[in-house]
């Protein structure tokens, strides 16, 4: 496989991290198979409601999220994504306030745009369409609170989308292909 010369480019020239699983508690909680994956870990905690929060400062952080943050404010990302399943959407900040609206809204909601619209050049017309045309401010959606981009956006200023890629959500082996085409 020869890679593209923007893609040979980002790869030489950035600093690239992948982090292929955030919470090993909820993906293999009944042993050695993924079969029944769930978001909390063996504790029962959502670790995708488990950031720091300006206005939770007392809340209790699982080791994973402890680890999470310290490996995160350490690097300080400039851009990061964070990938889920459950929906097909692009999630942006903010997750918390649905009355607040990012500094660079636009510029969230521009990339988010340009990548929705280049995946529906290679998916089916049904695939990532749902809010408007498959992006969204998160508290739009719903609102959460302790979510990881509202904590590298607010607390680390670096920009994170969450890109929930498949409605389904344990994906079939034999589909990630078609979602990495797309």
């Amino acid at each position: 496989y020869s890679a593209s010369p923007a893609i040979r480019n980002l790869v030489d020239n950035l600093e690239i991290w992948i982090n292929p699983l955030a919470n090993p508690d909820g993906t293999y909680g009944t042993g050695n198979t993924i079969t029944s994956p769930t978001r909390y870990n063996a504790s029962g905690v959502d670790l995708n409601r488990n950031f720091p929060d300006p206005f939770e400062p007392s809340k209790v952080y699982q080791k994973e999220t402890v680890d999470m943050v310290k490996f995160l404010r350490n690097r300080r990302f400039v851009l990061s994504a964070n990938f889920h399943s459950g929906a097909e959407v692009l999630n942006y900040p903010w997750d918390r306030w649905l009355n607040r609206i990012h500094a660079d809204d636009s510029w969230f909601e521009s990339v988010c745009r340009s990548y929705a619209d280049t995946v529906h050049l290679f998916s089916p017309s049904s695939y990532l369409n749902d809010f408007n045309n498959g992006i969204v401010r998160g508290a739009v959606w719903y609102i959460i609170y302790g979510g990881r981009q509202d904590f590298v956006t607010w607390e680390l200023q670096g920009r994170e989308v969450t890109m929930e890629i498949d409605d389904i959500d344990q994906t079939p082996a034999a589909q990630l292909g078609l979602l990495w085409i797309y």
